[in-house]
Protein backbone atom coordinates (compact mmCIF):
# COMPACT_ATOMS: atom_id res chain seq x y z
CA UNK A 1 0.00 0.00 0.00
CA UNK A 2 1.33 3.42 -0.89
CA UNK A 3 0.23 6.90 0.16
CA UNK A 4 -2.39 7.22 -2.57
CA UNK A 5 -4.05 3.89 -1.87
CA UNK A 6 -4.02 4.63 1.88
CA UNK A 7 -5.76 7.96 1.28
CA UNK A 8 -8.32 6.27 -0.99
CA UNK A 9 -9.07 3.50 1.52
CA UNK A 10 -9.47 5.88 4.48
CA UNK A 11 -11.60 8.29 2.44
CA UNK A 12 -13.93 5.45 1.36
CA UNK A 13 -14.32 4.14 4.93
CA UNK A 14 -14.90 7.53 6.54
CA UNK A 15 -16.84 9.35 3.82
CA UNK A 16 -14.40 12.28 4.07
CA UNK A 17 -13.07 13.86 0.86
CA UNK A 18 -9.75 12.63 -0.44
CA UNK A 19 -8.14 16.05 -0.03
CA UNK A 20 -9.24 16.29 3.62
CA UNK A 21 -8.19 12.69 4.24
CA UNK A 22 -4.76 13.34 2.72
CA UNK A 23 -4.31 16.40 4.95
CA UNK A 24 -5.28 14.42 8.06
CA UNK A 25 -2.95 11.52 7.28
CA UNK A 26 -0.05 13.86 6.49
CA UNK A 27 -0.70 15.71 9.75
CA UNK A 28 -0.69 12.48 11.76
CA UNK A 29 2.66 11.47 10.29
CA UNK A 30 4.06 14.99 10.78
CA UNK A 31 3.13 14.92 14.47
CA UNK A 32 4.67 11.45 14.84
CA UNK A 33 7.94 12.57 13.22
CA UNK A 34 8.08 15.66 15.44
CA UNK A 35 7.75 13.47 18.54
CA UNK A 36 10.43 11.08 17.29
CA UNK A 37 12.75 14.03 16.58
CA UNK A 38 12.38 14.97 20.25
CA UNK A 39 13.43 11.45 21.22
CA UNK A 40 9.95 10.45 22.36
CA UNK A 41 8.22 7.17 21.53
CA UNK A 42 4.96 7.04 19.61
CA UNK A 43 2.67 4.37 21.05
CA UNK A 44 -0.54 3.27 19.36
CA UNK A 45 -2.23 0.52 21.38
CA UNK A 46 -3.16 -2.50 19.31
CA UNK A 47 -0.75 -1.50 16.55
CA UNK A 48 2.69 -0.93 18.04
CA UNK A 49 5.39 1.43 19.21
CA UNK A 50 7.85 3.55 17.25
CA UNK A 51 10.86 4.50 19.31
CA UNK A 52 14.20 6.19 18.81
CA UNK A 53 17.32 4.17 19.52
CA UNK A 54 20.87 5.40 19.72
CA UNK A 55 23.74 3.77 17.90
CA UNK A 56 26.98 4.18 19.83
CA UNK A 57 30.05 5.43 17.99
CA UNK A 58 32.16 2.52 16.78
CA UNK A 59 34.95 1.70 14.38
CA UNK A 60 34.17 0.01 11.11
CA UNK A 61 35.99 -0.99 7.96
CA UNK A 62 35.27 1.16 4.94
CA UNK A 63 34.54 -1.46 2.26
CA UNK A 64 35.79 0.79 -0.54
CA UNK A 65 39.19 1.56 0.99
CA UNK A 66 39.67 -1.18 3.59
CA UNK A 67 40.58 1.49 6.16
CA UNK A 68 39.16 1.72 9.67
CA UNK A 69 36.93 4.73 10.31
CA UNK A 70 34.73 6.00 13.13
CA UNK A 71 31.03 5.74 12.65
CA UNK A 72 28.09 6.32 14.89
CA UNK A 73 26.56 8.70 17.26
CA UNK A 74 23.43 8.31 15.16
CA UNK A 75 19.80 7.69 15.98
CA UNK A 76 17.43 5.26 14.32
CA UNK A 77 13.72 4.58 14.52
CA UNK A 78 12.54 1.09 15.43
CA UNK A 79 9.08 -0.42 15.40
CA UNK A 80 7.80 -3.02 17.81
CA UNK A 81 4.42 -4.46 16.93
CA UNK A 82 1.76 -4.85 19.59
CA UNK A 83 0.49 -8.25 20.63
CA UNK A 84 -2.87 -7.66 18.94
CA UNK A 85 -1.18 -6.93 15.60
CA UNK A 86 1.06 -10.00 15.95
CA UNK A 87 -2.01 -12.13 16.68
CA UNK A 88 -3.78 -10.86 13.56
CA UNK A 89 -0.73 -11.60 11.43
CA UNK A 90 -0.45 -15.14 12.86
CA UNK A 91 -4.01 -16.31 13.60
CA UNK A 92 -3.02 -20.00 13.77
CA UNK A 93 -0.93 -19.46 16.90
Amino acid sequence: MNKGTLVDAVARRTGVTKSDTKLMIETVFEVMVEELEKGRSVIYPGFGTLHVGKIKPHERVNPATGEMEMRGGTRRVSFRSAGELKARMNPER
